[in-house]
């Protein structure tokens, strides 16, 4: 989030020196301008794989029958829900037919808080691409501005 915030804070100023200086209208300040819009692309390029994988965890831990979020120990009918009690990662193999051969992938059971965890990571990363994307399109205008005010020059 502090990256976009420091991207954010960039762009804002660029947009007050092109509207306060003339001079300040120049193919050094499109460069930055670009390079801001490079920096965007990077993060969108670093946030897509970390979306992709969260989304395959949580159909992984949504999937009924390879996974068991119900807990039924005795704890949980004590009322004790908060207390997080490590159990181990269980593996089963399932079985996937590609070109008639068989591969064996392994499915892991996850407890309920790891599925918590994964819907709230996964509304922060939406999050942060619905921010990066205000930010390319206030880039965008910002480099139509930067055009329009040299144009007229």
């Amino acid at each position: 989030m502090l990256v976009m915030e420091e991207i954010a804070n960039r762009i804002s100023q660029f947009d007050a020196i092109l509207m306060a200086d003339v001079r300040s209208r120049t193919l050094t300040t499109l460069h930055s301008i670009y390079k801001i819009k490079h920096d965007l692309l990077h993060v969108r390029i670093l946030l897509n794989p970390l979306k992709e994988i969260i989304n395959r965890l949580q159909r992984a831990t949504s999937d009924d029958e390879y996974l068991s979020c119900r807990r039924t120990d005795p704890l949980l009918r004590l009322g004790m829900k908060h207390r997080i009690l490590r159990r181990k990662i269980k593996t089963s193999y399932q079985t996937r037919t590609t070109n008639n051969k068989i591969t064996k992938l392994k499915s892991i059971y996850l407890n309920e808080y790891i599925s918590v965890y994964l819907n709230d990571l996964n509304d922060h990363v939406n999050e942060l691409i619905d921010s990066l994307e205000i930010q390319r399109e206030s880039v965008s205008i910002l480099i139509s501005f930067w055009t329009a005010l040299t144009s007229n020059e």
